[in-house]
């Protein structure tokens, strides 16, 4: 099977775990240095583990929100998108800083990284949000983002972040917030907490998308709730696998996902902290799970229907 030449599309990738160390000493060759030394990346691969993950970003973390500095890797990773036949992509990014102007600051980034689609690929960008801290410092991230999103330059908003202790009944307000002015909301759940954890998002953040979802499993009722509601999970074998949240690639529950008719798509999540591609993730669909050509792209069609930009600009495959 020609794994490349398969149309794709991903829905769950941060912007701030691409990077890799042939990506850095690509762009300090071309005279585009990030402010992060390859070396030092490298020292942080592989992440086989949760603390080993914390450690890459620690690394990674280039102190700000700044996303200027993530223009020319954003770049490299849309020309490594293009090659892999994606046809479409959303990215997680943050609420730009470093800027007067917080819409002016996303529009200009958006349009630097929007110069590689080379009419090929649609890139599109969800404002993700970290579940800790108090209700209201959520609440304001989610107004900022509600205004992005009302001025056309993203598509939606994410719920992202560790699980334990951070709910999101206490947020209750600002995703009701969100979802009465009709933004699209996509909450990282079911990750590293269990079932407890996406009913809680179920019923108290308006998700149309949940990102991991490994423990829905863990609970026939929660199982039967995505398959009746048809509620798009964005799973992320690669990513569960190395940060531990399962513990073999043939624990991942994708295949049974399928198999019941959920309804479910695959990510990178973190390309850069997990050595992925999308090629790579179908590849091991395939040679882990049996997946066909023809199933993988039922979850290519799965993931295009549950994107948060309704409008396309460019062709893709099996759509008019």
């Amino acid at each position: 099977m020609d794994i490349t030449s398969l149309p794709k599309v991903e829905l769950h990738c941060h912007y701030d775990g691409i990077v890799d160390p042939a990506m850095l000493r690509a762009l300090c060759a071309a005279g585009e240095p990030f402010p992060v030394p390859a070396d030092d990346l490298e020292a942080a691969l592989p992440v086989r583990g949760l603390d080993d993950f914390m450690r890459w970003f620690a690394v990674a973390d280039v102190g700000s929100m700044d996303l200027r500095p993530f223009v020319p890797v954003l770049q490299a990773h849309v020309d490594r998108l293009r090659a892999q036949n994606v046809q479409y992509a959303e990215i997680y990014t943050s609420i730009p800083r470093g800027s007067p102007d917080t819409a002016e600051g996303m529009r200009r980034f958006a349009e630097s990284v929007r110069e590689r689609e080379a009419g090929e690929t649609q890139i599109e960008f969800v404002i993700q949000i970290g579940r800790g801290g108090a209700p209201e410092r959520l609440q304001a991230k989610v107004e900022e983002a509600t205004a992005l999103h009302a001025a056309g330059l993203v598509v939606g908003i994410a719920i992202a972040g560790p699980e334990q202790d951070h709910p999101i009944r206490p947020h209750t307000r600002a995703m009701r917030f969100a979802h009465d002015a009709g933004v699209p909301i996509e909450i990282h759940a079911g990750e590293w907490c269990g079932a407890e954890s996406v009913w809680d998002a179920l019923e108290y953040g308006y998700p149309s998308r949940v990102g991991h979802g490994v423990a829905i499993f863990e609970d026939e009722a929660l199982v039967r709730r995505f398959r009746d509601e048809q509620i798009h999970i964005e799973m992320c074998p690669s990513s569960n696998v190395a940060t531990g949240s399962v513990e073999r690639l043939s624990d991942h529950p994708i295949r049974r996902a399928f198999d019941m008719g959920l309804n479910v798509g695959v990510n990178t999540d973190d390309p850069g902290a997990f050595m992925c591609s999308m090629d790579s993730e179908y590849r091991l669909l395939v040679d882990e799970f049996g997946f066909t050509a023809e199933e993988l792209d039922v979850l290519r069609r799965n993931a295009l229907g549950a994107r948060f930009q309704p409008t396309l600009r460019v062709p893709i495959d099996g759509v008019d």
